[in-house]
């Protein structure tokens, strides 16, 4: 008895839902059809609430909605996604809280993606900022985003963003491409900045693996890379240090104190590093500067 009481009441708010709805009024239609679906949830009230949350102009809601009718009836997974590419449509509308690179919009495209993987994004993926997806989902559409975007500051943003992405997830060799690619196309400042760093970071990392499995010539192009990249930042600066260590394991002691002395003698050094280049020119007998402090790294 208890359970038909809870059928009935499910049932009782989808019929009031559709009166909701036929009458214009679709919050409240939203609100019942949502109610029907705490009890015995089935994927046809899923679509009237993703309907009736549309005609609202809640776009989460749509989301939620149209996602789950998928999720619920793999038969309907195409209705879904044309129901949350309205959703992310509506997201962008002028005058909606939700805008491109909101969280409404990017909820849309990571629904699509995860219930059509090989559905076309388009420019939806360029509109959605990405900010709630994981990295490798982020890596996975960003291609998409960068040939959907019109705007010239638009692509190399996306692509430093895709850069990171691919450095997040380890694959470093293949985000360097991409960090000289932006770092060629990219005329503002804060933008070079961060490429700059990306770039930095991912040639510091190559090159302490490479250090790591003795390859030392390789060692020591993807240091200089790093330590050219971002001079005074933390990853370059460590760059130069390891650069130093790369020269003294191949027999240049002098190699090694110019690289740690340029550390040593950096303002914008992080004090820690500045600590470490110190310790090990100290350790080759070079407290100070062969030449009054004026050696940098070539």
């Amino acid at each position: 008895m208890a359970m038909a009481g809870c059928g009935g009441a499910a049932a009782d708010h989808d019929r009031l839902g559709d009166r909701h709805y036929r009458e214009g009024r679709y919050a409240p239609a939203l609100a019942e059809y949502r109610a029907a679906q705490r009890t015995t949830p089935r994927p046809e009230v899923w679509a009237k609430a993703g309907a009736a949350a549309l005609r609202a102009g809640d776009a989460m809601a749509a989301v939620d909605a149209f996602e789950r009718l998928g999720t619920g009836d793999p038969a309907r997974v195409a209705e879904a996604a044309r129901g949350l590419e309205r959703a992310a449509r509506l997201g962008m509308a002028p005058g909606q809280p939700g805008q491109p690179g909101s969280p409404a919009v990017t909820a849309a495209v990571m629904a699509l993606r995860r219930l059509t993987p090989d559905r076309p994004l388009g420019r939806l993926a360029a509109s959605s900022g990405l900010d709630g997806a994981s990295r490798r989902d982020a890596v996975r559409m960003l291609p998409a985003a960068i040939a959907a975007a019109g705007d010239h500051e638009d692509v190399d943003r996306l692509l430093i963003q895709y850069a990171n992405g691919l450095r997040a997830t380890t694959a470093c060799e293949s985000a360097v491409k991409i960090y000289r690619t932006a770092l060629r196309r990219v005329g503002k400042s804060e933008l070079r900045g961060d490429a700059r760093a990306g770039l930095a970071a991912c040639a510091l990392q190559l090159g302490l693996d490479a250090m790591s499995t003795q390859r030392l010539d390789a060692a020591e192009q993807w240091l200089a890379e790093a330590a050219a990249a971002d001079s005074t930042g933390a990853a370059g600066v460590q760059a130069r240090i390891s650069w130093g260590a790369v020269r003294l394991s191949q027999g240049d002691v002098l190699g090694a104190a110019i690289a740690w002395q340029a550390v040593a003698s950096m303002p914008a050094a992080p004090d820690s590093l500045r600590q470490v280049a110190t310790a090990r020119l100290n350790s080759l007998g070079h407290a100070g500067p062969p030449d009054g402090g004026k050696d940098t790294v070539p």
